[in-house]
């Protein structure tokens, strides 16, 4: 017998011992739709989807191409605050998800009836979650259930290539109030296109055998997963990262491609040598990371241990993907994420909106084209002050060299990239700026070898209020927003810089961060 039980070349996807096939897939996602329709989703309706990596995250997206809906994925780091809201904004009609993290949301989804599976063994062993938390909570409708007693109809659903097409992915701009990206169907042409850019970003054919290490509520997990199976491959499900389980996975399932962000690749890099010649690497030819700068000397020792299989893209969920670099042209033009291709377009401009010429930064401006347009969830404002000649921006400040590569000198000047996730600090500012003894306050991000950056806070304390209580802080935001949102330090300031106009003066706080730091 095989070490995978003879199932080395059949499609579909693992989740620790169990494995589903892709045919296996499409017909619980064909009864999982007609479950859906029976309990009245409408074509249109939007669902929530409160999940960690397992196969419920395949099945609703393959189930949602089938009935019409569209899914919102949720990090499962959200708060009730935070669900309240995607619920109210998205105008959603039902959550679908794991047990435990429906129970813990289930006093902030109000009247939303909740579609619950049992918590997947492979995800409360990976988690550490209670075996009281797996079960479905008591109201809640069972996911096996409806699938067990739903009758669909003999036409199975055909895998999704891109889930923007089947997601309604929340973003966030300066202001961190979060916006749903609204996309109209896609022509064939326009199919085409992504299909093509999809493949080529991920290396992906039939024979690809890629595994899924980043989560699926993002578009680079969901995307990667979809197109895997919808062209013939099969996809290994990872629960959660952890580095050597990581080597285990691909030597175990010889996998072939992965999406990844740096931080893994820091982690990686920390696994003794011992521990990193106990696995083979030999398959893996495809290794695309994004999500965050990566610093460059973890990026060469990546590619010392690897060899250059790492590519790099550059775009957002607005844009797509605009620019794409193998090893071979990011070791020659260190930095770079890389030159427009498929017929993408980048262009640079000052603050007067002229083209900026090579080599001097302005704001980047981009649109893939094979991406149909888009407008923000009830903000048709939002969407049009973020567009110049056709082109999209999401504010981040680079350049182009005379080659045509192009280079990202300000990651936003407000965003954190933290760990590959996006953290918003408005949003942050907001929340703690409620607490009863923050007089004013500033969130930015600092460098940090693990994470990328790390969330840190400066605070203004109200008059009367003791620095002691900065150990409220902490426990205070934890209630209200993402862990992964939540500062690691907190500096206590006797003011904070501003403008005439009141504007938070940001960047002037996250020099005196580095100057007060210098002498501690």
């Amino acid at each position: 017998m095989s070490r995978l039980g003879g199932m080395e070349d059949v499609p579909g996807a693992w989740l620790g011992e169990r494995f589903r096939s892709t045919e296996d897939l499409k017909q619980r996602a064909a009864r999982l739709a007609a479950g859906l329709a029976s309990l009245g989703v409408a074509p249109g309706s939007t669902v929530l989807l409160i999940a960690r990596n397992s196969f419920l995250p395949i099945e609703v997206a393959l189930a949602a191409g089938r009935g019409g809906l569209r899914v919102v994925p949720v990090t499962p780091h959200t708060t009730g605050q935070e669900v309240e809201y995607l619920a109210g904004d998205s105008g959603a009609v039902l959550t679908i998800g794991d047990a435990d993290l429906l129970r813990r949301l289930r006093g902030s989804l109000g009247a939303l009836r909740i579609l619950a599976q049992r918590t997947p063994p492979e995800v409360a062993s990976a988690f550490g979650i209670a075996a009281a938390d797996v079960a479905v909570p008591d109201g809640a409708l069972d996911y096996e259930a409806v699938i067990a007693e739903a009758s669909p109809r003999s036409e199975t659903a055909a895998p999704a290539m891109d889930a923007s097409m089947t997601s309604l992915f929340y973003t966030s701009g300066t202001t961190g109030r979060p916006k749903g990206i609204v996309r109209p169907a896609a022509s064939p042409d326009q199919l085409v296109r992504r299909r093509q850019t999809l493949a080529r970003c991920y290396g992906l054919d039939g024979a690809t055998r890629g595994l899924v290490c980043t989560p699926m509520c993002h578009m680079l997990g969901s995307n990667f997963t979809q197109a895997t199976l919808a062209l013939g491959g099969t996809v290994v499900v990872m629960p959660r990262f952890d580095a050597e389980q990581f080597l285990h996975l691909v030597d175990r399932h010889r996998v072939t491609s992965a999406p990844m962000v740096p931080t893994m690749f820091v982690r990686l890099l920390r696994l003794a040598t011992d521990v990193r010649e106990s696995y083979s690497i030999a398959t893996l030819g495809h290794v695309l990371h994004t999500g965050a700068p990566c610093p460059p000397a973890v990026k060469r020792a990546m590619i010392e241990w690897w060899g250059p299989i790492l590519w790099e893209q550059y775009g957002s969920s607005e844009t797509g993907v605009v620019t794409l670099c193998d090893s071979y042209e990011w070791l020659a033009h260190p930095g770079t994420v890389g030159r427009p291709f498929l017929g993408s377009v980048i262009r640079v401009y000052d603050n007067e909106g002229n083209l900026c010429p090579p080599g001097v930064p302005g704001e980047i401006y981009a649109r893939m084209p094979g991406m149909p347009d888009f407008t923000y969830l009830g903000r048709p404002q939002a969407r049009e002050a973020i567009e110049r000649d056709g082109l999209i921006t999401g504010g981040d400040i680079g350049e182009v060299d005379a080659d045509g590569y192009l280079y990202l000198r300000d990651r936003r000047s407000d965003l954190v990239i933290s760990g590959g996730n996006n953290v918003y600090p408005a949003e942050v500012e907001a929340v703690l700026g409620e607490h009863r003894a923050v007089a004013d306050c500033a969130v930015f991000g600092v460098p940090d070898d693990e994470f990328g950056q790390r969330v840190v806070a400066a605070v203004a304390l109200r008059p009367g209020s003791d620095t002691s209580v900065v150990d409220e802080f902490r426990p205070f935001l934890r209630e209200r927003v993402a862990g992964y949102k939540v500062p690691r330090e907190f500096v206590v300031v006797s003011q904070l810089p501003r403008s005439d106009a009141g504007k938070l003066l940001r960047r002037q706080v996250r020099e005196q961060y580095e100057a007060y730091r210098a002498v501690t």
